[in-house]
């Protein structure tokens, strides 16, 4: 007779949850537009992590798009050049997930 533990796999696990926005990270966004890096080689999806405070500490807490572009690059791993060719559309979508996770200051 075996003692099996069983421990859950990967995909059953729950992905960390923001407590102020309900969102589950990593967000994978597909992209309607995909966005061709060289000859054969495609970003087709954008993962965005939850942020950490020495991502917090590297950027202004001004808020513009320059400043969400700037975060979506952070949390993806993805260069400007995916972000300086991504199409509206797909911004949009990264800027859904980015933006509720800045609270409003009292200046709003």
């Amino acid at each position: 007779m075996t003692d099996e533990t069983q421990t859950p796999a990967a995909s059953e696990t729950p992905a960390p949850q923001d407590p102020t926005t309900g969102t589950q990270f990593p967000v994978v966004i597909p992209l309607k537009h995909p966005i061709k890096l060289g000859s054969e080689q495609w970003v087709r999806s954008i993962s965005i992590r939850k942020p950490k405070g020495r991502d917090i500490r590297r950027i202004p807490m001004q808020k513009d798009f320059g400043m969400f572009m700037k975060w979506g690059e952070i949390l993806s791993g993805k260069t400007p050049f995916v972000f300086d060719e991504m199409d509206k559309e797909d911004l949009d979508a990264v800027f859904a997930v980015i933006i509720p996770l800045f609270p409003e200051s009292p200046e709003d």
